[in-house]
């Protein structure tokens, strides 16, 4: 997969964080924190800055979420 597919996949996952999150008001389930430890691994394993590579709107849903 190319860099520019794997950051718009966090972007997206990241999006789908914050619906959950701001419109389905699911934060404190099982679902959530599982969606959460699959975005940390997936910026993990694909060595992503986040603060370098993301949109300015999705670093600042990680740095809600993450940081």
């Amino acid at each position: 997969m190319n860099r520019e597919a794997v950051i718009q996949e966090l972007e997206n996952q990241l999006h789908d964080l914050t619906r959950l999150h701001i419109q389905h008001h699911l934060e404190n389930t099982e679902h959530f924190q599982a969606h959460k430890a699959s975005i940390t691994r997936y910026v993990r394993e694909n060595e992503i800055d986040v603060r370098r590579e993301l949109s300015p709107a999705s670093a600042n849903q990680y740095r809600r979420y993450f940081l």
